[in-house]
């Protein structure tokens, strides 16, 4: 679980036409701001796995561990590689696809990188 400053919240997520979005193959991205080259701790994060992709509640609150484990290791990756703390906060917002149900964490962790890395500016 992320800690509270780190979840977007319901205010966050009003004013949808600042952000931008972007498709992966397992994965929708809603992005604002600019996170480049921020600390995780400077973002704010959501997954949403809505009841089209999975009836079951217990597959979606897998797939949005595995979503938000893949986050945090990617982030943890970055911070390691020495990131400048000072930038502007971003918001990141993760739609999942029924492609998601099925797919391996190692898989959901490439495409999550992929759309943050190519994302449109």
């Amino acid at each position: 679980m992320f800690s509270q400053s780190q979840r977007v919240t319901r205010a966050d997520f009003e004013g949808n036409k600042e952000f931008r979005t972007s498709h992966g193959s397992l994965f929708s991205l809603r992005s604002r701001g600019s996170f480049e080259n921020a600390l995780f701790s400077k973002i704010k994060v959501a997954v949403v796995v809505s009841k089209k992709v999975a009836k079951s509640s217990v597959l979606r609150h897998k797939i949005k561990r595995q979503a938000l484990g893949a986050l945090r290791e990617i982030f943890n990756e970055r911070s390691k590689r020495g990131v400048d703390s000072q930038k502007t906060v971003g918001t990141v917002i993760f739609f999942a696809k029924s492609q998601s149900t099925k797919a391996l964490f190692q898989e959901i962790k490439t495409d999550m990188g992929n759309l943050l890395r190519y994302r449109k500016n």
